[in-house]
């Protein structure tokens, strides 16, 4: 293994981990309770979209000096 590859790795490792984890919810959850774990998942797009709509709001903020003018527009 070359040795950049190997330091994105080790780099990586906590994400790793939390997909990991977020893997072994998804199964678990699809074998006890699909329904709850359905909504979680719906849940987290949901925010993640939101979030999105957030970093619009703060970009058209920061960097359109006449916000005003723009949202009339």
């Amino acid at each position: 293994m070359s040795t950049p590859f190997k330091a994105v790795l080790v780099k990586a490792q906590l994400n790793f981990a939390i997909l990991a984890a977020i893997l072994i919810i998804a199964v678990l959850g699809k074998f006890t309770n699909p329904d709850l774990s359905n909504s979680i998942f719906i849940t987290a797009d949901q925010l993640v979209s939101d979030l999105y709509l957030v970093f619009i709001a703060i970009t058209l903020g920061a960097f359109v000096p006449n916000f005003k003018l723009v949202a009339f527009g």
